[in-house]
């Protein structure tokens, strides 16, 4: 990422479809709001973007999720591993005026 910023070709976060990190490929999808949103604690924070980040389990993480938590059914497990995997969240950066 930081060779893109250096050459001018990464001007936002929709340009960033992935990343590695620790040999982990990340996928990252980032939605434009038409507008901001202000942060709640009136400090010129503005959130910009709504972005999701998500990694693959690897299959050792799998085996050992599907051994600590033999007891969860396959929907459970299922809802557990994409709330491990995944999170969403709304970028706030500071606004100067």
């Amino acid at each position: 990422m930081l060779q893109e910023i250096e050459h001018g070709r990464l001007r936002r976060y929709t340009d960033i479809q992935c990343f590695f990190y620790n040999d982990n490929k990340i996928t990252l999808k980032a939605d434009g709001m038409k507008g901001w949103q202000t942060s709640i604690f009136l400090d010129e924070v503005q959130g910009r973007f709504d972005i999701d980040v998500q990694r693959q389990l690897i299959s050792e993480e799998k085996t050992f999720l599907r051994s600590k938590y033999s007891h969860l059914t396959d929907t459970q497990l299922a809802e557990l591993e994409a709330k491990l995997t995944r999170f969403h969240f709304s970028e706030m950066v500071v606004s100067f005026r």
